[in-house]
């Protein structure tokens, strides 16, 4: 209406006779607790398994993973501190450094025990990695020694869940696990937030966290338990 008062458009193409349907999309795959244990099963030994178990105990990005930086991770204090992301761009055929997605992303995440000792594996085993500058720095590398392309995680990934006798998912699944996860083990969802990079808590609690068969079937127990109590 400001473009035609402003004489840039003869009229207003948008008028009440405009109308549109809402689309609909089907809830993320996210993996139940006893499904992420046989995908970590079934893919341990392939060179992608440090990549899918490091996602399900950060809850990171597939970019921010394929950009963490080992100058990233301060083990002394047990953080890690996510300032990239890793974009590849195929017009150029190659990788490009981006900031996070918001300034939210811009994030510190703790380092559980099992988060530790994977990032620890990955460290001694890139010792006999070529050094292909500029990815030197890098802590999740190929046997080339250069990043993994996420189509190359993702086809990886539907196939050790093929293997694991699971639904087929994506890198993204394991975030949305991840956040599942931490939900069902009593994490305050603010601190969830916090951890995901998220601006909104209703993008975390909306998007982000799944309520798995399991934990409706615990949750009603509580509920029947409180009724028969009171």
């Amino acid at each position: 209406e400001a473009a035609k008062d402003n004489q840039l458009i003869p009229s207003n193409p948008v008028n009440s006779s405009v109308s549109y349907s809402k689309e609909t999309c089907d809830e993320r795959r996210v993996l139940t607790a006893e499904e992420q244990k046989k995908l970590l099963e079934a893919a341990k030994g392939h060179i992608f398994y440090p990549i899918y178990a490091f996602a399900l105990q950060t809850g990171m990005r597939a970019g921010e993973i394929q950009g963490l930086k080992w100058q990233d991770i301060d083990f002394a204090h047990r953080v890690i501190n996510v300032n990239r992301s890793l974009e590849y761009r195929k017009e150029e055929k190659k990788f490009f450094e981006n900031p996070p997605k918001s300034k939210a992303g811009i994030r510190t995440i703790p380092i559980t025990d099992e988060c530790a000792t994977i990032l620890h594996a990955v460290k001694d085993s890139s010792k006999s990695l070529p050094k292909v500058v500029p990815y030197t720095g890098l802590v999740f590398l190929n046997s080339e020694g250069r990043p993994s392309h996420r189509g190359n995680l993702n086809r990886t990934l539907r196939a050790m869940a093929k293997k694991a006798g699971i639904p087929s998912l994506s890198m993204h699944s394991l975030r949305h696990s991840f956040a599942t996860r931490c939900i069902e083990s009593g994490m305050r969802p603010k601190t969830l937030q916090k951890i995901l990079g998220h601006s909104t808590l209703s993008l975390t609690m909306d998007l982000y966290v799944h309520v798995t068969d399991d934990t409706l079937m615990s949750e009603m127990e509580k509920f029947e338990a409180f009724q028969k109590n009171a």
